[in-house]
């Protein structure tokens, strides 16, 4: 699976602003950073969408934002990519979850995109069952050219979510609502 790693530079004082918020304002559940990598992901993810192929809308309904659940394996505090869902998935842990006793269990998701990879990647010379060569299936890239039509806006993005969430955390810090 191809992989697209972007490093954010030159970003001195914002970096400095988050340090100097109170560790619980700025942790509490991956605080300022989580909710703007989120949206910046976000806008990946709607571009990866748009250029998906159009067939049946099950791969462009299943192409979603995931949050890593160990992002510090990589180096990172967070972090978020754009997938194509899986098959199967479990059920989350939340109330209404707990509520129904479905924690845990597995469930098909509705439809699967398994083929996403050959329309992405292309495949190798195909044989049907006479033997006779079908030839490639040609690669029709959507995920790499939507995050690079993309980055920029993300980036973008990313950078005044967290400065709206820096101002809204400075506020909440005057008026003395820090938990």
């Amino acid at each position: 699976m191809a992989r697209s790693v972007q490093n954010v530079q030159g970003l001195d004082q914002l970096l400095a602003n988050l340090q100097a918020l109170p560790k619980e304002l700025a942790s509490r559940n991956g605080g300022i950073v989580r909710r703007a990598l989120m949206k910046a992901a976000k806008v990946v993810q709607a571009e990866a969408q748009q250029r998906a192929p159009e067939d049946l809308g099950v791969l462009k309904k299943n192409i979603v934002t995931v949050r890593d659940r160990n992002p510090r394996r990589v180096g990172a505090t967070e972090r978020y990519a754009i997938a194509v869902r899986k098959r199967k998935m479990k059920y989350g842990q939340n109330r209404s979850n707990v509520r129904k006793g479905r924690v845990g269990k597995v469930y098909e998701a509705e439809g699967s995109a398994f083929y996403w990879r050959f329309i992405e990647f292309g495949t190798g010379a195909r044989r049907n069952r006479a033997g006779a060569n079908r030839g490639p299936v040609q690669a029709r890239l959507f995920m790499r050219p939507a995050f690079e039509a993309r980055k920029q806006e993300a980036l973008t993005t990313f950078v005044s979510e967290t400065g709206k969430g820096i101002q809204l955390a400075v506020r909440k810090m005057k008026k003395g609502r820090v938990r």
